[in-house]
C-alpha cells in the first residue's frame, strides 16, 4: 500500500465543473486500485481542506468490482465548490494491480474466465488527542501502536483501555483518557 497525491488543474479534469463529480478513473495521474481517500484540499490554497460528507462524498457505484482495477470511484462535491481544483491524496494498492496483470496474461489465464484481483477493504483507525508522559519518543509509540492494532489484536475489538494499555506496556508513566478514536471503514451496504 502506498499514499498519492495528485494536484489538481483546469487542463487535467480535477476542478469542479457542471455536475459537480470527478471519476477519477478518467484522470492520467492516479494509480488504482483506489483503497481510501486520505483527504481533499484546494489546489490552489493548499490550507484549505475539504471533509467527506461535508463538501464531497465517494461513490463506488460498480457492485463486485470494488477496491479492484475497474473500480471507478467517484468524488461528488457539494454545489459551493463549483469552479474550485481539488488536490486528492489517497492510498492505493502496489500489488493488486500486478496480480490483475499476471491473471490475465495468456501464460495463466483459465480459459473462459474473467478473474478480477481485489484489495480487502481498509479499516483506517485515527486515534487524535492522545497525550502522554514516558520515555519512549512519539515515533516510537507510534510504531508500538501500529503494531497492535495492525497485529495485536485477537478479538476484532479495540478499546480506549487497550491504547493505554499499549502505552503503559511502553513505559508511559501518564496516558490522558480523553482522546478520541475513529474507525472509518466501508458502508457495504451503500456499495
Amino acid at each position: 500500500m502506498a499514499i498519492g497525491t495528485v494536484v489538481g488543474t483546469a487542463s487535467n479534469g480535477m476542478q469542479i465543473l457542471g455536475d459537480l463529480t470527478i471519476s477519477l478513473d478518467q484522470i492520467d495521474d492516479f494509480t488504482f486500485p483506489i483503497l481510501d481517500i486520505v483527504g481533499v484540499t484546494n489546489s490552489e490554497f493548499t490550507d484549505i481542506s475539504y471533509i467527506e460528507g461535508v463538501d464531497f462524498t465517494v461513490n463506488r457505484t460498480t457492485k463486485g468490482e470494488e477496491f479492484s482495477t475497474k473500480d471507478p470511484i467517484y468524488l461528488t462535491f457539494n454545489t459551493n465548490l463549483q469552479g474550485v481544483t481539488a488536490a486528492i491524496s489517497y492510498r492505493y494498492s502496489t500489488t493488486v494491480g500486478q496480480v490483475q496483470a499476471t491473471m490475465d496474461s495468456d501464460e495463466y489465464r483459465a480459459v473462459a474466465t474473467s478473474n478480477l484481483a481485489k484489495n480487502c477493504p481498509l479499516n483506517v483507525v485515527s486515534i487524535i488527542g492522545l497525550t502522554y508522559e514516558g520515555p519512549m519518543s512519539e515515533s516510537e509509540l507510534d510504531e508500538v501502536l501500529l503494531t497492535y492494532i495492525n497485529k495485536g489484536i485477537t478479538d476484532n475489538k479495540l478499546d480506549k483501555s487497550d491504547i493505554i494499555a499499549q502505552c503503559t506496556n511502553a513505559g508511559a508513566t501518564f496516558v490522558n483518557t480523553s482522546f478520541i478514536m475513529e474507525v472509518k471503514s466501508y458502508d457495504f451496504t451503500g456499495a
